[in-house]
C-alpha cells in the first residue's frame, strides 16, 4: 500500500500509483483492472484483489466511496467534455472527487493539454469502439505489417504527447507483447492477450451475463453486473495462470508462413529498438 496525497490534498493510500505502475513495467500482466461505476462495484473489485478500476467521470465520488485504495481512472466522455475548458473542468472535478487518472480517446492535442497540467492521462489505441467506422467493422488491429507499423508510430506519438498509459483494445497479442517491451507507456490489455502490463476485463467478461459463458468457474451463472454479488478472485487467478479465456487471444496472422518479424521487415523492426 502506497501512502500519498490525492488531488484534493487529502492523505490517501493506494494499491498502485502512477509511479509504481511505471517502475513495475516488465512484469507482464502484473496488475488487474475492471469497470466500476458504483460504490458497490468498486468495493467488490478491491475485495477481489483487483487494484485498478475505470469509471465514467461523473461517478468519481461514488466509486471512491466504495474503495479508498484502488487506483481509479475517470473516462472523459465525448459529449460531456468537448472544448478544452470542458475537458479540464471535467478532469479536475473527477480528480478532486477521488480519481487518480483520466482516460481519453480524443486527439493528441487533448492529451498534451491534460498532461501539461500534470494530470496522469491514459490513451486508447487499437480498436476504439466509438471510432470503429474507420476500421470497417469489429476486428483485431495489427495483424498486418502495415497496421503493425502504423500502430507502433501511434504508441510513440501518444507517449510524446505526455500520456503515461494506454488502453490497448483488440490488438494482435504478439504485437502488444513486443510493443510493451519497448514502450515506456504502461499498457492495459483489453482483449489483446497477456502481454500487457495490466490485464483489463469488464465484470461481465469475468462472470458472464445472460447468453454468455462465464470465464471464471467461481461465478456459476451469476452476472458481475449485479454489484451486490462478490466478484471471484480474478486477479490472483490471473497471476497464477488459472484464469481461463473462452477463446485464443487475437494473434499475428503469418503471411506465406513467414514469422512476425520477417513479414514486418527490417525497416519497421528497426523502430522497435530498446529504449
Amino acid at each position: 500500500m502506497e501512502r500519498l496525497f490525492d488531488w484534493a490534498a487529502r492523505p490517501a493510500e493506494r494499491l498502485v500509483t502512477v509511479g509504481s505502475l511505471r517502475s513495475g513495467k516488465g512484469t507482464v500482466a502484473r496488475h488487474a483492472q475492471v469497470m466500476a461505476d458504483t460504490a458497490e462495484e468498486a468495493a467488490a473489485a478491491e475485495a477481489a484483489e483487483i487494484e485498478m478500476v475505470v469509471f465514467r467521470a461523473d461517478n468519481a465520488a461514488a466509486v471512491r466511496q466504495g474503495s479508498r485504495h484502488v487506483f481509479v481512472t475517470a473516462a472523459l466522455g465525448f459529449a460531456e467534455a468537448v472544448t478544452d475548458d470542458d475537458i479540464l473542468r471535467v478532469a479536475f472535478r473527477a480528480l478532486t472527487e477521488g480519481a487518480d487518472a483520466v482516460i481519453t480517446a480524443r486527439s493528441l492535442s487533448v492529451v498534451s493539454r491534460l498532461a501539461a497540467e500534470d494530470i496522469p492521462v491514459m490513451g486508447h489505441l487499437g480498436f476504439v469502439p466509438r471510432k470503429s467506422t474507420w476500421v470497417g467493422r469489429t476486428r483485431v488491429v495489427g495483424k498486418t505489417a502495415d497496421e503493425a507499423e502504423a500502430l507502433w508510430h501511434r504508441f510513440r506519438r501518444l507517449e510524446e504527447a505526455g500520456a503515461f498509459a494506454v488502453e490497448v483494445e483488440l490488438v494482435a497479442a504478439p504485437l502488444l507483447a513486443e510493443i510493451t517491451r519497448r514502450s515506456r507507456l504502461v499498457t492495459v490489455s483489453l482483449g489483446s492477450g497477456s502481454g500487457g502490463d495490466v490485464i483489463f476485463l469488464f465484470g461481465s467478461d469475468i462472470c458472464g451475463e445472460e447468453g454468455r459463458m462465464a470465464t471464471s468457474p467461481d461465478c456459476g451463472s451469476r452476472s458481475a453486473m449485479n454489484a451486490h454479488l462478490p466478484l471471484p478472485p480474478f486477479a490472483p487467478m490471473w497471476r497464477r495462470a488459472a484464469f481461463r479465456a473462452p477463446r485464443t487471444p487475437p494473434q499475428w496472422t503469418p503471411v506465406n508462413g513467414k514469422s512476425f518479424w520477417s513479414v514486418l521487415g527490417k525497416r519497421t523492426a528497426a523502430l522497435f529498438v530498446e529504449r
